[in-house]
């Protein structure tokens, strides 16, 4: 039997929040999301986002305010551009870095003292992965860079675990761009799915590559957010979230509960209102990640 959101709400007084495939789907709220959000501000509880965006908790509010989500419906929110760009002012990343990803990504250390991106891998100490290029030429010549950084044994940094993200193809125009810039995968079950900063890492640790990762389902994003909710009863908090490799795994890690949504990227888990039972069981196996309760959607 799949749980109800309205459910959850009464039994839990803090909600830790995935935003892509959970609240929107990079377009679109989903059903029940602003409702559910409501109601957890009308219960006096308290609602956290903890999205791995390689962005400011700042640029992730706009988003969020883009789609209808106001600041008035949460408390806060916990990125690991966030937490990544908090530990380069505090110096502890410092040389020059080579970047993967678009401009509005790359540009989120900016600026920063210490600090310099170089556009020639061979000047550079460490590669950062904020996620895909802006053009098809770029996207294409990624696997020829990180095999010139592995013959010089760089570090990566991942600033986004993700690897995919899912997008309902409701928009044409945004999906012949993806196309041909080369970060849209597959199209099934009228989503697409958008390559993300961890399959670029992902590449690069299946060739030997070292890879160090800010974002769920590591615990240091997880810190920072019991860091700033001091002293908690963690059996009141639950992680809800969309994805086994990333919200589930990463709540199993800190020992608090949590809710797998079925409205992202295990949309295929379900057969018109029924579970895949066989297929549930081998994803929750393969990421080592048992939710709590099983969401068919937040309605």
């Amino acid at each position: 039997m799949f749980a109800k959101i309205q459910t959850i709400i009464d039994d839990f007084d803090i909600f830790l929040l995935d935003i892509f495939g959970l609240i929107h789907d990079g377009a679109l709220l989903y059903d029940g999301a602003k409702e559910m959000l409501l109601e957890i501000k009308k219960q006096g509880k308290r609602a956290i986002f903890i999205s791995n965006a390689p962005r400011t908790a700042i640029q992730t509010a706009q988003r969020l305010e883009n789609v209808g989500i106001t600041t008035d419906l949460y408390e806060k929110i916990f990125t690991p551009g966030e937490l990544f760009l908090n530990k380069c002012k505090n110096g502890e990343f410092g040389g020059k870095y080579f970047g993967f990803g678009n401009k509005l990504d790359i540009d989120l250390i900016a600026n920063i003292k210490g600090l310099q991106r170089v556009s020639d891998l061979n000047e550079a100490d460490f590669l950062v992965s904020f996620g895909m290029f802006e053009t098809r030429e770029e996207n294409d010549e990624i696997s020829a860079k990180l095999q010139l950084a592995k013959g010089k044994n760089l570090k990566m940094i991942c600033v986004n675990p993700d690897i995919i993200v899912k997008q309902k193809a409701k928009n044409a125009q945004f999906t012949k761009e993806g196309e041909l810039k080369g970060v849209i995968v597959k199209d099934k079950n009228g989503h697409l799915d958008f390559l993300c900063a961890g399959h670029i890492a992902k590449l690069y640790e299946e060739i030997g590559g070292s890879v160090s990762y800010f974002g769920k389902p590591f615990a240091d994003i997880y810190n920072e957010i019991f860091n700033y909710l001091g002293n908690i009863n963690k059996e009141k908090i639950i992680a809800i979230g969309d994805s086994f490799e990333t919200d589930i795994k990463g709540a199993n890690g800190v020992n608090i509960k949590s809710a797998l949504v079925l409205t992202g990227i295990h949309g295929s888990l379900l057969n018109g209102d029924i579970l895949d039972k066989n297929e549930f069981e081998r994803l929750s196996k393969k990421h080592d990640a048992k939710p709590d309760f099983v969401l068919k959607d937040l309605t």
